[in-house]
C-alpha cells in the first residue's frame, strides 16, 4: 500500500530528480515514524490525501509546477514557430520553381505574350509566418510582463 502510494507520488511529481529524491525519501521518513508510533499505512495515506494531490502540492510548494495556461502558451508558441517554418520553407520552395517573366508554361524562351492581371500567390505564403511570428512576439511579451508583475 505504501510502495504504490509512493510509486504514485513519484510519477505525478514534476521537479528535478534532485527535489523528487528528496521529497520521496522525506515521505519514507514519514512512514516509517508513523508506523513507529504505532500509525498504520493507511492512516497515514487518509492524512496525506491522493497521491497525485500530494504531489502537486509538494509541486507547487517547492515553485516547480507548470500552471495549465502556460502549458498551452508553451504549446501555443511553438506551433506558431512551426507554422512560421513551415511557410518560410514552403515560400522559399515557391521561389526557386518561378517560371521566368515573359515565358508562358514550361517554354524554352521568351514571347511577346504579355499577362496582365495575374497575382503572385506565393507572397501569400509569407502572411501565415508573419502573423504566427507576430502572435508568438505578443504570448512572449505577455508572458514576461506577467512574471514581472507576479515579483513585485
Amino acid at each position: 500500500m505504501k510502495e504504490r502510494y509512493i510509486r504514485r507520488v513519484r510519477r505525478n511529481l514534476r521537479v528535478p530528480a534532485a527535489q523528487k529524491a528528496e521529497v520521496l525519501a522525506d515521505l519514507e521518513q514519514l512512514f516509517s515514524e508513523a508506523r513507529a508510533r504505532g500509525e498504520s499505512e493507511a492512516a497515514v495515506i487518509g492524512r496525506l490525501g491522493d497521491a497525485a494531490e500530494y504531489a502537486r502540492a509538494v509541486g507547487e510548494e517547492l515553485g516547480m509546477v507548470l500552471k495549465p495556461v502556460l502549458r498551452l502558451q508553451v504549446i501555443l508558441l511553438c506551433v506558431c514557430w512551426g507554422v512560421a517554418v513551415a511557410s518560410g520553407v514552403l515560400f522559399a520552395v515557391s521561389r526557386t520553381m518561378r517560371i521566368p517573366d515573359g515565358v508562358i508554361g514550361f517554354a524554352q524562351g521568351s514571347t511577346d505574350i504579355r499577362v496582365t492581371g495575374a497575382v503572385d500567390a506565393g507572397v501569400l505564403l509569407l502572411l501565415p509566418p508573419a502573423v504566427a511570428v507576430l502572435l508568438s512576439g505578443v504570448l512572449l511579451v505577455r508572458r514576461i510582463l506577467k512574471r514581472k508583475r507576479s515579483r513585485i
